[in-house]
């Protein structure tokens, strides 16, 4: 069972509810006293299973599978065990403890293990389809554990304020552009060359997203004063990711629909996401906008939540849908779709609360709205987890015994 994908992919789906449950309860907690649970804490355990239990998880899983590994080798297996009790390890000690002992273990644990995964997952996709796509993301992933060995010296160290800071925005910036983005993409162009879809362009669009990687973290220390050669090449960079990802879509419109109008429209939503945020990090070059944006929480959240669901999590449940790792009962289309719509929702509302706050005007009902939203995509996720054990349709009870 533990070699199967569709163990791991069906585990992933689990793992993304306990995330959209912990999200709710924080939610819950910002309305009702519980006291006996730190918000902070929560927010820990809450972000750090989301990245290590939901996406890495996932990515992993993913990438392994398009390497035509359709069971696990031991080496793969022992490397998902590990990384899984890492995670669940997160989970059950940095609600209690914040930062503490057991946390921390288990959070160099995630780290050591990704090591791991990088160094056999290069070694074998080195003849991909996505190689480079593939390669970039191990890169990045490797990068980004400085932001959490740099966090604890500093935390353990009298230093400023500003560097605890910049090291959990440098690990933020590599996680989200570019292990998971470049990961993301590496699954996209595998799924269009199963499809006989070659995109010219992939290499050019690589090596600008690429380049540009790492210029633009920058964009994310805003208050940090940074040389004037750095913010040109900030501004130069935002540029690149904008041209690369027109050069990319341009190219990708001219070919016809190879999707099933599921994961077509979840893949659709998803590449709207990742126009949203290039666009929003070449505005946030200029630095009058920037200083503004980056000092308002609700819009720091709702750009986070704009690439971890939207374009993150929606590619990579299209992803499992398109390679059939996903089963699509009755039940999980609907939890899909009404997952989906909470996805919407939550950004609109977060936007709004955004706008509203930098004119300075309160709207009532803000946090119980947000609560709601929350419970829609739990709601949806628990249908699509449901849809995974229990068949609920004739037609695919009937396609199941005919396949067979």
């Amino acid at each position: 069972m533990l070699s199967s994908i569709k163990f791991w992919t069906r585990l992933a789906i689990w793992n993304i509810l306990i995330v959209a449950i912990l999200g709710m309860v924080m939610r819950y907690k910002i309305l009702f006293s519980l006291e006996w649970l730190d918000q902070k804490s929560l927010m820990h355990a809450h972000s750090h299973f989301a990245f290590a239990g939901w996406v890495s998880l996932s990515l992993m899983v993913l990438m392994v599978y398009s390497l035509g590994i359709t069971r696990l080798t031991p080496v793969y297996k022992r490397i998902l065990i590990t990384h899984s009790i890492a995670a669940y390890g997160m989970l059950f000690s940095f609600p209690f403890q914040g930062y503490g002992g057991f946390s921390i273990f288990f959070s160099t644990l995630s780290v050591i293990v990704s090591y791991f995964f990088s160094w056999y997952c290069w070694q074998d996709c080195k003849h991909h389809v996505a190689a480079r796509w593939f390669g970039g993301a191990l890169i990045f992933l490797v990068l980004s554990s400085v932001g959490p060995f740099s966090l604890g010296y500093f935390m353990t160290h009298p230093t400023d304020q500003q560097y605890i800071l910049a090291s959990i925005y440098y690990y933020l910036h590599f996680q989200y552009n570019g292990w998971f983005f470049f990961a993301c993409m590496g699954l996209a162009v595998h799924a269009l060359a199963e499809r006989n879809v070659q995109l010219l362009s992939s290499n050019t669009v690589f090596n600008l997203f690429a380049v540009a990687c790492v210029p633009t973290c920058f964009l994310s220390i805003t208050w940090m004063t940074v040389p004037v050669w750095a913010y040109v090449a900030v501004i130069f960079a935002a540029g690149m990711q904008l041209f690369a990802w027109m050069l990319f879509c341009r190219e990708l419109v001219r070919y016809p629909v190879v999707f099933g109008p599921l994961p077509k429209w979840l893949f659709i939503l998803s590449a709207i996401g990742v126009t949203i945020k290039v666009v929003l990090q070449a505005l946030s070059a200029i630095p009058s906008l920037s200083s503004v944006v980056y000092g308002y929480r609700p819009i720091v959240i709702g750009y986070l939540h704009l690439v971890l669901l939207v374009i993150i999590t929606l590619c990579i449940i299209g992803y499992m849908i398109t390679n059939e790792l996903v089963s699509l009962t009755a039940t999980g289309i609907a939890g899909i779709i009404l997952f989906v719509s909470g996805v919407f929702l939550n950004e609109l509302l977060l936007m709004i609360q955004g706008i509203t706050a930098l004119g300075y005007i309160h709207l009532g009902y803000m946090n119980e709205l947000l609560f709601v939203i929350a419970f829609i995509m739990v709601a949806g996720l628990l249908f699509l987890n449901l849809g995974q054990y229990f068949i609920t349709t004739k037609k695919y009870n009937y396609d199941k015994r005919h396949h067979a």
